[in-house]
């Protein structure tokens, strides 16, 4: 068992302090600790106490998707619980057997996260976790039987556990997997898999230790698993990524495969005590009813065995099993003939027997398609890649056509669709197919990509055309089929106007110019929001990005208020500009209309740079980046990489500026141009880096500030930073002044905040300058907190509040104010049920 923590969280001290928190327990209590660093900004601990790697974040986010044993320790599916993959940036989870099976659901601590319970949080865990050891962390795990103590070497295990438990089992105390049993664990698709796997012979390996069976179950790859037959509901675990109701197909398929040799597995089981604990018993090597019973070697089997058997066997086999059938005929060459069209209306019968009355498929409704993924890729193992792909094709055509009644399509579906379009890639690039029929599988891919209905399928097809395209040729084509494809290009970097597109655009709406010019003429005294495109972007700060509504309703604040203030003050015209020309303000040469590309097109046009970036056709790059660079953020910071390569650094500066006017609020625009100005210009560097700080949080930006100002510069800066957070953000002046050592004006700061939360925050490094003062302020803070709610919940948070006055070690005081509580509040039952619970 060890702890890991997927680094960074937004905010710098509560990186730094989630380090040391994992650094005291590893000392305190020698339990293993990891850091995971997420597509990194910061630089590596220096001299962690534990081990250190550096991921993606999709890399990491395979640790959340598809994790059964996780789902049961949160409580509900992964993706249910982070909104986005982001989301676990900043989390601290527990390791078992490097597997995750619990995480916390909000970086940093219980400030600013409004009603959640503080442990839930990085640090709120973390700090539960240094104070009383193990037992904070046993609490959290989802698997009663696992067990751990330093003296393991900090690997803990299901396993040892479990061994040493069922050692004391009888066989009077293991159960037989009735069908019934089986299929009441699981949903009736994972069933009918279930079944499907054992008949088609595909658990191996199968052993009995105790209780316990484990078996080596080929799907798409191999998995492990492992049931207990001595366990309520059989315990199930395997390694699969499925992540969804009840247990999965692999589990179902071992239980049938015990169900059909319980009685040799019951011999085993009361035999055990003749095998030495380090030998666990075989069964056999494939627990299928056709196979060879335990001791039976299936390859002496197959040697021995004469061609009417076989035949005999195959046949009565592969009669009634159509997938089966078809990849045998696959395997010795005689495919069968079936088209696209075919395997999609199998495809489509699947999901017309999944949809409830409305028409849909429900969002607990997981199909599973791995018998068209074994097909095509014993066609491709064969050499037959038409065949793959036509599969491939299939498959991913009749999801993406299911998607509308799908509910939460981008979930497992949307993984269904990228394994399939990614694998008809796959397939394309081991093909050796000839120019002219590459050709027209990228027309295809192509076609594909233009046509998407989503983002995120977009997304998928863009992958895949990006991975296909690895040889001049396929660049050029496609390049071909891009600039074809997009009218806009025929203004861009050339002295062509957009007139054409323009008009195309006029006469598709069907309005006449003039009225179009009537509709967006706006009052004087107000921005008018209509002059550009509107993009959810521009509401939101860029925090939401939403194909399907599967991460919950839109809130109406997210398109009012501060948020649509900030946008329209944005949008007004700089001094001596005008509605028209707002957006062109660098380059004599660039056009006076801003380009109003769409989304779908700034995709393309995404690609389209992709290309002249991989073809290194450098002069094109930076000529197209000049007029499109302030359409998007991606655009902007390409552009400014080209021209610093091409040592244009006075035209650089130019679009940095620029990239700080069109958006103001990403982070990352300003990140680069503070390495942009780091060493070039001194006085700009450090009003970034204040900008970074005061906007964004960024206590890195902080430090390098404080770093790059002389002691004279740096007290000017320090006196504006802390006015202006006093009347912007008083909990992180208070975090200021802790970091700067002046404890004291953090207490009269932390004191001055009337809050609760505020005085937990800062306890520890901020109670010891009045530690009787700071007693004082929580017993005026909690009472009327007490007062104002009730409900079990409520009074939990009370009892915690009084858990971190402890620590501050007036116990008679404390005592007296517990009693206080207690005799004004004897009214309330279950508050005082939850005091004798805490122990007071």
């Amino acid at each position: 068992m060890k702890l890991r923590y997927y680094a960074e969280a937004d905010v710098g001290v509560d990186h730094r302090r989630t380090l040391e928190l994992l650094e005291s327990i590893h000392e305190e209590h020698a339990i293993p600790v990891e850091v995971v660093q997420v597509d990194p900004q910061r630089a590596p601990p220096p001299e962690f106490v534990g081990e250190t790697e550096t991921r993606s974040l999709e890399d990491a986010w395979d640790d959340f998707t598809y994790n059964k044993t996780l789902q049961k320790g949160l409580g509900g599916a992964p993706s249910k619980r982070y909104r986005d993959r982001e989301d676990i940036v900043g989390n601290v989870g527990i390791v078992v057997d490097d597997e995750l099976v619990w995480a916390t659901e909000f970086w940093g601590t219980h400030h600013g996260w409004g009603n959640v319970d503080p442990t839930e949080t990085a640090i709120g865990f973390l700090e539960e976790v240094e104070a009383r050891g193990t037992p904070a962390v046993a609490e959290r795990v989802p698997l009663a039987d696992w067990s751990w103590s330093p003296d393991s070497s900090g690997s803990g295990s299901r396993s040892e556990s479990r061994d040493g438990a069922s050692a004391d089992v009888t066989a009077a105390e293991i159960h037989e997997p009735t069908r019934d049993a089986i299929r009441d664990l699981c949903t009736a698709q994972s069933f009918q898999r279930g079944v499907s796997y054992f008949e088609d012979g595909r658990i191996r390996d199968l052993t009995v230790e105790g209780s316990e069976v484990t078996a080596t179950v080929r799907g798409s790859r191999e998995y492990r698993t492992t049931v207990d037959l001595s366990a309520e509901n059989f315990d199930g675990w395997c390694s699969c990524p499925y992540d969804y109701a009840g247990d999965c197909k692999h589990i179902v398929a071992v239980l049938l495969a015990v169900r059909d040799r319980y009685d040799e597995l019951i011999e085993q089981f009361q035999d055990q005590g003749e095998t030495t604990p380090d030998e666990p018993s075989s069964v056999s090597e494939s627990m299928s009813p056709e196979t060879s019973i335990a001791g039976d070697d299936l390859e002496s089997a197959l040697e021995t065995a004469d061609i009417e058997t076989l035949r005999g066997f195959l046949r009565s086999v592969l009669a009634d099993n159509e997938s089966l059938r078809e990849r045998f005929l696959a395997a010795v060459g005689q495919p069968v003939e079936k088209s696209v069209a075919d395997y999609k209306r199998d495809i489509d019968r699947r999901f017309e027997n999944a949809i409830d009355r409305r028409g849909i498929i429900e969002s607990d409704t997981y199909l599973e398609f791995t018998d068209y993924d074994d097909l095509a890729a014993t066609y491709q193992e064969n050499g037959k890649y038409e065949r793959a792909l036509e599969i491939y094709r299939a498959l991913s055509e009749a999801i993406r056509e299911n998607l509308e009644r799908i509910d939460d399509s981008s979930g497992h579906y949307g993984h269904q669709l990228e394994s399939a379009i990614d694998a008809y890639a796959a397939c394309l690039c081991e093909a050796e197919f000839d120019p002219e029929t590459r050709r027209e599988h990228l027309e295809y891919l192509y076609e594909q990509y233009r046509s998407a209905e989503f983002r995120f399928v977009r997304d998928y097809y863009d992958g895949a055309l990006r991975e296909m395209c690895n040889t001049a040729d396929d660049l050029e084509y496609l390049l071909s089929l891009v600039q074809s494809d997009l009218p806009a290009l025929d203004g861009i970097a050339s002295d062509e106007t957009e007139a054409v597109a323009t008009a195309e655009s006029g006469s598709e709406s069907g309005t006449p110019q003039a009225d179009v010019d009537d509709v967006v003429e706006a009052d004087e005294k107000l921005p008018d929001p209509t002059q550009w495109r509107l993009e959810v972007e521009l509401f939101t700060g860029g925090e939401l990005d939403v194909d399907h509504l599967a991460v919950g309703p839109l809130e109406v604040t997210d398109f009012v208020g501060e948020t649509l203030t900030t946008t329209l003050e944005d949008m007004e015209p700089r001094p001596g500009e005008n509605a028209g020309t707002a957006r062109s303000r660098s380059g004599d040469d660039r056009p006076e209309e801003e380009l109003n590309l769409s989304v779908d097109e700034q995709q393309l046009l995404s690609t389209y740079l992709w290309i002249l970036s991989e073809l290194e056709d450098r002069e094109q790059l930076a000529a197209v980046l000049e007029d499109v660079y302030t359409e998007r953020s991606e655009f902007y910071r390409q552009y400014v990489d080209v021209l610093q390569a091409n040592g244009q650094d006075e035209r650089a500066q130019e679009v940095v500026e620029d990239g700080l006017e069109e958006f103001p609020h990403a982070v990352d625009v300003h990140q680069l141009a503070a390495e942009f100005y780091q060493g070039r210009d001194d006085e700009r560097y450090r009003e970034v880096l204040r900008t970074l700080f005061v906007r964004f949080e960024d206590w890195d930006a902080y430090d390098d500030l404080r770093s790059a100002s002389s002691a004279e510069v740096w007290e000017s800066i320090s006196h504006g930073l802390r006015t202006q957070l006093g009347r912007l953000d008083p909990d992180r002046l208070i975090e200021l002044y802790v970091r700067e050592g002046d404890l004291e004006t953090a207490f009269e700061k932390v004191l001055e905040s009337d809050d609760l939360e505020t005085l937990r925050r800062y306890r520890e490094p901020v109670a010891e300058v009045d530690p009787e003062a700071y007693l004082e302020a929580y017993r005026d803070l909690l009472e009327p907190y007490l007062a104002a709610d009730t409900g079990r919940d409520h009074y939990k948070t009370v009892i915690e509040y009084l858990r971190d006055m402890e620590e501050l070690e007036f116990d008679t005081e404390l005592a007296a104010f517990v009693e206080h509580l207690r005799e004004k509040h004897s009214n309330r039952p279950a508050f005082l049920d939850e005091l004798e619970t805490a122990g007071y």
